[in-house]
């Protein structure tokens, strides 16, 4: 069950990305793992996230760093 969760949420990563590129709108969209997926923009950089399987916000921390259990995706416009 947890895969199809993940890929449900890169799924929509990816649709709120190409979304943003063109529009430069940001599209809310339900995070299978919490409520909404989360975003945060600077510098003309997108980071969105989900909360992923532990359900907690980690600032949008990748599971790369090891401190963090977030699923990330960057666009940069």
């Amino acid at each position: 069950m947890r895969w199809d969760r993940d890929s449900r949420v890169r799924l929509r990563l990816l649709r709120a990305a190409a979304h943003y590129l063109p529009e430069g709108r940001i599209l809310r969209l339900d995070d299978p793992f919490g409520t909404k997926l989360l975003w945060e923009e600077s510098d003309g950089k997108l980071r969105i996230w989900s909360v992923g399987q532990d359900g907690r916000d980690n600032g949008g921390k990748a599971y790369s760093t090891g401190s963090g259990t977030d699923i990330i995706l960057e666009v940069i416009r």
